[in-house]
């Protein structure tokens, strides 16, 4: 890991920043990514015959059960989508786990590219959360979407941050640079 601090400079006080919200939210990341390629295999049993099967018969003994009505009419639902577009799920599942570890192992690693990466990801889906929550609204989905907001507006100022720094080492290599050259010696 990237043992330099990230600083933020206002009103020439230098602030040292915590890593630990960047760990938090790749730790995050990961997490959704394995989540993600949980729910690909489990897509993976449906594409067989045998697993299709399986599940059929589950779906006789439960049909008379009155407490088994939720995971029946999911259950209902997942065996009546084909078999190509639970194939096309699947991959763009795998796809955007991939896209999380990647951002999630960066961020753990302190990579200014994972910060990016994250920011335009992150973002981009912003919009859709809030047409979830606002149209199908749960605790779990505003939860994710604060989360998400929060995240989003760290990153960046973690990434204003980086600027900062990066300006203030620009400016002192030019002012070592244009110094007159001390005399050596006495």
């Amino acid at each position: 890991m990237n043992p330099k601090p990230i600083v933020s400079i206002k009103h020439g006080d230098v602030k040292v920043h915590s890593r630990w919200p960047l760990i938090l939210i790749g730790i995050g990341k990961i997490l959704k990514a394995l989540g993600l390629i949980i729910v690909a295999f489990y897509i993976l049993r449906f594409l067989n015959d045998e697993g299709r099967q399986y599940y059929e018969s589950i779906l006789e003994d439960w049909r008379d059960d009155p407490h088994n009505h939720i995971l029946y009419g999911t259950l209902v639902k997942i065996l009546a989508v084909p078999e190509g577009t639970l194939r096309g799920l699947r991959i763009g599942l795998l796809v955007y786990a991939g896209l999380y570890s990647t951002e999630g192992i960066g961020l753990l690693f302190d990579k200014p590219w994972a910060e990016w990466m994250t920011v335009i990801t992150t973002a981009g889906f912003i919009p859709l959360e809030v047409y979830e929550v606002l149209f199908h609204p749960t605790w779990v989905k505003a939860g994710l979407l604060v989360f998400n907001i929060l995240a989003l507006v760290y990153i960046c100022f973690r990434l204003r941050w980086r600027s900062q720094v990066k300006k203030m080492q620009h400016h002192l290599l030019e002012a070592a640079a244009s110094a007159p050259p001390q005399p050596v010696g006495p």
